[in-house]
């Protein structure tokens, strides 16, 4: 049985959670937790060799083999959130970082597909494959 102290030291803890968690939506909740650490607030990007998605994330989405590289990234990969919820917080990341340069034709990610990047990952070599996929965006 909880006592009333320690009722009212769990409403006091819970309460202001319940209330920020209701304020935000849940893609930008899980980008809190899951990427901004190396991306920073705003897609800036602050860890090393970590890539600003600022402005030009949305650009992967115009080169063959792209969309699959940004699932197949670590900390995509790695997110402890399931496939559903990540496929939701790529497409939100989208439309918020880079909603300039994301495709006319472009359609939502899917649990399925994120999936198949979760099977494939890009472990060791993200920095290789992201430099190539510039490399494909610059001609």
């Amino acid at each position: 049985m909880i006592k009333g102290v320690t009722l009212i030291a769990l409403i006091t803890i819970l309460l202001p959670a319940t209330a920020f968690s209701q304020s935000m939506s849940r893609e930008k909740f899980n980008w809190m937790l899951n990427c901004q650490g190396c991306h920073g607030a705003k897609g800036e990007a602050v860890a090393i060799d970590t890539p600003a998605l600022i402005g030009n994330v949305a650009r992967f989405l115009t080169v063959e083999g792209g969309r699959e590289y940004l699932m197949s990234v670590p900390g995509v990969v790695n997110a402890p959130i399931n496939d559903a919820d990540k496929a939701k917080m790529l497409t939100w990341m989208l439309n918020w970082l880079d909603p300039d340069h994301i495709p006319a034709d472009f359609k939502p990610f899917t649990e399925e597909e994120v999936a198949t990047g979760r099977r494939n990952p890009l472990i060791t070599k993200a920095s290789s494959r992201r430099a190539e996929l510039i490399e494909k965006m610059a001609k």
